[in-house]
């Protein structure tokens, strides 16, 4: 599993390149542009929590589909980024949607652009950002002569690059602006050794979207719950966390990742700083208040840790 997560990482990796690296190449060497409605980039929210979206179908694309994991990269020299990650099925085809916690680069296009590597690769790579939003896609030729570099396929391979990103747009379009809460983390005023869950137990919980709830009297097994009501709709994990987070996300994932992931009746998110371990899951009987996320409990307990 900690492979599994690894390659996860890596992936992540390679579309951090596409987005931060591509955009100057395709200004400096005159990439294919469009201007027509469908890939305009203004339809886009400035800046999104793309947990919203995690694991869901891009409409008109049946076989393509956000990761079900997102991946929040704390505050570096340039700020914080949220990245999520979409595939197509088995073809060799994925993108790539990045938040920023600051103002994007300007050199990074608003109208969409794409561009074919150097002579010698396979691949098409599209790009288009609306303020800190940043949406990639690349298409790769498939012929199996290793020799063959498609070249009288381009415009097609370009054209289902272009179309992910426009089912994309169709789809980030309804949401409403907003950031993921685990933005908002500060990794160098977390502790970077094992916490003790005494330090949570019994306190309340101030603002939204907790507010009225508290920490259990007695933390389990390095875990406590976070009671709003007579529910119990929240869990933390500090050192010891959960089984289900780490085997998902530890030992590959480098520090100061929070991974989180969307499941069908529970979500979490899991960060590990140091030797110090913090994952947070979130599971309402019935329905969620609004903005009661893992991400948001996970900010909300560094906050708390950071506190004396």
């Amino acid at each position: 599993m900690g492979r599994r997560a690894l390659d996860a990482v890596m992936q992540v990796g390679a579309a951090v390149v596409l987005l931060a690296l591509l955009a100057p190449i395709v200004s400096a060497c005159g990439g294919s542009g469009s201007s027509g409605p469908d890939t305009d980039a203004r339809r886009l929210p400035r800046t999104l929590d793309l947990d919203q979206v995690a694991g869901m179908r891009i409409p008109g694309s049946p076989h393509c589909k956000f990761e079900a994991e997102s991946r929040t990269f704390l505050r570096g020299a340039r700020g914080s980024a949220q990245d999520l990650l979409f595939t197509c099925g088995s073809a060799p085809h994925s993108g790539n949607v990045r938040t920023l916690s600051g103002a994007a680069e300007r050199t990074i296009p608003q109208q969409m652009r794409c561009r074919r590597e150097e002579k010698g690769d396979r691949t098409v790579m599209c790009l288009v950002r609306h303020d800190r939003l940043l949406v990639g896609s690349d298409a790769h030729c498939i012929d199996p002569d290793p020799d063959s570099y498609c070249l009288d396929d381009w415009a097609r391979i370009e054209g289902k690059a272009r179309a992910a990103i426009t089912r994309v747009i169709e789809l980030l379009e309804l949401l409403a602006e907003g950031a993921t809460p685990a933005s908002e983390i500060d990794p160098a005023a977390l502790p970077a050794t094992m916490v003790d869950p005494n330090r949570l137990a019994g306190r309340s919980t101030p603002g939204k979207p907790f507010d009225g709830c508290a920490f259990d009297d007695d933390p389990r097994d390095a875990t406590i719950g976070l009671r709003c009501g007579s529910s119990t709709i929240g869990t933390v994990g500090l050192n010891a966390a959960s089984a289900e987070a780490i085997s998902r996300a530890d030992p590959g994932t480098p520090d100061d990742i929070v991974v989180c992931s969307r499941g069908a009746r529970k979500s979490d998110c899991y960060l590990r700083h140091g030797t110090a371990r913090l994952s947070t899951t979130v599971d309402c009987p019935g329905s969620c208040r609004d903005g009661a996320t893992p991400s948001a409990l996970m900010a909300l307990v560094a906050q708390l840790l950071a506190s004396p």
